[in-house]
């Protein structure tokens, strides 16, 4: 068995370098093959499925009720901030008024009276 010439060898080698490369290239092929069908799991469909379209009313239910919540609050923040200025506003308005000088009633001239029928010759 020793007594193997060279070319006998060489068929030996290249018979085996054959053989690793069949089984080389069916592993190969094997492990593609399994890599795409676990990518297309993975891959979204677009969007069109049931669950897909749930889970956009979910996400987009609880972004509207985020938004409603900041809207309440900066609602809130304004209704606080206009009683704030309707407060200042009254206080102001009850500084003038206790600082502008109280109008006494004007003097209307009385009236003489005269006899009816008695002509007034002084005027």
């Amino acid at each position: 068995m020793n007594n193997l010439s060279i070319p006998d060898w060489f068929s030996t080698v290249a018979s085996g370098l054959a053989i690793a490369g069949v089984a080389g290239a069916i592993i190969s092929r094997a492990i593609k093959s399994w890599l795409h069908d676990a990518m297309v799991e993975l891959r979204p469909n677009g969007g069109g499925s049931t669950y897909d379209l749930v889970r956009k009313a979910a996400r987009d239910s609880e972004r509207a009720a985020h938004a409603a919540e900041r809207a309440a609050d900066q609602a809130m923040d304004v209704r606080e901030q206009v009683d704030t200025m309707i407060e200042r506003v009254s206080n102001l308005e009850q500084t003038v008024i206790a600082w502008t000088p109280k109008k006494s009633a004007p003097k209307v001239p009385a009236k003489k009276s005269t006899p009816r029928g008695v002509k007034d010759v002084s005027s």
